[in-house]
């Protein structure tokens, strides 16, 4: 087998890249040939991604954009194609899944709870940060958004919501949050998932209604969360408990595990 670009004949253990374009079929590209920007590979795989909504990758090696998990020759990678990232942006198939919402049943021990990868994009100039699009399948509606900042070791939670769905992303510095589901005819009633988020895990935690949630600042000087939620703020649909309520099993103090 060799690369298409440059010729290159691959030994059986090498790294390579193959692909399923969407209009194009199967191709083959050695890594080098598709990771520098100047190369003719980088383009044409970019331009394979413009026109053919997304390439396949299903042979690769390399580290996962989303959740950093080394993936190795036999396992399935996406590549998200994009002018900025290029098309070295690899993802793991379940995260690529999550993002898509084909995959949300499995990514928490919470019913409804939804945790998405979401993709950063840095070049010279900075970095883009993904959190929510009207066209993501976990959209619902928009009610309102709005950011909140958070000291280190201190706790905003508890909170419950009646109607409103919140999707949290921890932009700046990074917190610890905790969901606790008190539903009795849930099938997860009684379980506490904690989720640890900043830069490295890039992800959106979608709450359903119903589930009591809070968040820990981690970082200095303080931490900053955006939040998307689907109606704006109503007193009355919302109830509140203090952090060490005892009414809810979890403990906010640092465990050493």
């Amino acid at each position: 087998m060799r690369c298409q670009i440059c010729q290159h004949e691959f030994l059986s253990t090498e790294p390579r890249v193959v692909v399923i374009d969407n209009i194009r079929g199967v191709m083959t590209f050695c890594r080098d040939c598709v990771a520098d920007p100047l190369k003719e590979g980088y383009k044409l795989l970019e331009h394979f991604v413009a026109t053919g909504k997304g390439v396949r990758v299903i042979k690769a090696r390399g580290r996962c954009v989303s959740c950093g998990k080394l993936v190795g020759e036999k396992d399935p990678f996406y590549i998200q194609g994009d002018a900025l990232a290029g098309p070295t942006l690899l993802r793991c198939m379940p995260c690529q899944n999550r993002i898509e919402g084909k995959d949300n049943a499995d990514v928490s021990d919470i019913q409804g709870l939804k945790i998405i990868p979401q993709r950063r994009i840095p070049d010279e100039r900075g970095t883009i940060m993904n959190i929510l699009k009207s066209t993501d399948s976990h959209f619902q509606k928009f009610g309102e958004v709005y950011a909140s900042t958070v000291f280190k070791d201190v706790v905003k939670g508890w909170s419950k919501h009646r109607d409103a769905a919140h999707s949290y992303a921890c932009v700046f510095g990074r917190i610890k949050m905790v969901v606790y589901d008190p539903r009795k005819e849930s099938p997860t009633f009684g379980n506490v998932e904690e989720i640890f988020l900043g830069p490295d895990n890039h992800s959106l935690v979608v709450i359903p209604p119903g589930l009591w949630n809070g968040f820990k600042g981690l970082a200095e000087p303080f931490s900053v969360v955006v939040i998307c939620a689907t109606h704006p703020h109503d007193p009355a649909e919302v109830e509140r408990l203090a952090p060490g309520d005892e009414s809810i099993p979890y403990n906010w103090r640092l465990e050493y595990k």
